[in-house]
């Protein structure tokens, strides 16, 4: 009996373990430009753009709406390793506004950084992004 408790605690800790690796499934791709957008089943997002990674927390970046107002971060990547003592670039507050055309599989993205003008990308659903990496 004994035995049987261990084993069914042991096979619970396993479901626990795995169970949020499988919740966090791949659900959408979209891709244009210098960015690639990749929305996992709990609907966040990670965002990789030419020269920065950007991200949208849970329940942030739902599927299947037509407009989608979220905020993030955005980290801006440079290419060049920093001096040694000197801190890499920090993650900043953005704001990801989409407008989103399920059936054409179409988004228009508006990315805003801080105080900075807004950036606006173009993507196509299932789709890779043309994103060229700084070096």
């Amino acid at each position: 009996m004994i035995r049987s408790f261990f084993s069914i605690m042991a096979l619970a800790s396993v479901m626990l373990l795995t169970a949020p690796q499988a919740q966090a499934a791949l659900s959408e791709v979209w891709g244009g430009m210098g960015i690639e957008i990749e929305v996992d089943s709990r609907f966040s997002a990670r965002l990789q753009f030419d020269c920065a990674t950007g991200s949208v927390q849970a329940g942030r970046w739902p599927t299947g709406q037509s407009r989608i107002n979220a905020v993030g971060l955005l980290t801006r990547e440079t290419g060049v390793r920093p001096p040694d003592g000197r801190l890499t670039n920090r993650p900043m507050k953005t704001i990801y506004k989409a407008n989103i055309d399920q059936l054409k599989g179409l988004m228009t993205l508006s990315v805003k950084v801080g105080n900075e003008r807004a950036v606006i990308y173009k993507l196509v659903k299932n789709r890779a992004g043309d994103i060229r990496r700084c070096m």
